[in-house]
C-alpha cells in the first residue's frame, strides 16, 4: 500500500491506495513522514538513496534523493544532519535541489510517497 502526501493541501491528509488502484479511507500523516520518492515543482522526479555510503561535498552537502531519469540531479541535505533534507515549517514543504550545470536551487515537493501497511 502507497501513501500519497499533497504538501499543497493545508489539511495535508494522506490518501491510502492498494496495488490494485482502489481508494480506502484517509489516513493522518505519520509523526515524522520519511518520503520514499519526491516530485518537485519543476517536475523532477525523485527517490529516496537507501544503502551504500553518501559521501560529503566539499560545499557541505551530501545527497538524499537522486532525480531524474538519469538521477544525475541530487536533492541535498547538510553533511552534519542525522535528517532528511525536506524543509516542513511551512504546509508548503522545500528542499535544496542541484541539477548538474545548474545553481543549487530551493525548490518546492508537490507530492511526497510513503510506503504503508
Amino acid at each position: 500500500m502507497f501513501l500519497r502526501y499533497f504538501p499543497v493541501l493545508a489539511s495535508a491528509a494522506l490518501a491510502l491506495a492498494t496495488a490494485s488502484g482502489r481508494n480506502c479511507e484517509s489516513a493522518h500523516p505519520p509523526t515524522t513522514p520519511e518520503p520514499f520518492a519526491l516530485t518537485l515543482d519543476n517536475g523532477t522526479h525523485c527517490r529516496l538513496i537507501t544503502g551504500g555510503a553518501r559521501r560529503a561535498r566539499n560545499d557541505g552537502y551530501v545527497p538524499f534523493y537522486a532525480c531524474g531519469a538519469d538521477s544525475t540531479a541530487a536533492v541535498l541535505g547538510d553533511a552534519g544532519s542525522q535528517t532528511d533534507p525536506i524543509n516542513r515549517s511551512k504546509p508548503l514543504w522545500t528542499v535544496t535541489f542541484e541539477q548538474p550545470g545548474f545553481q543549487i536551487q530551493v525548490r518546492s515537493v508537490t507530492t511526497a510517497w510513503f510506503a504503508g501497511t
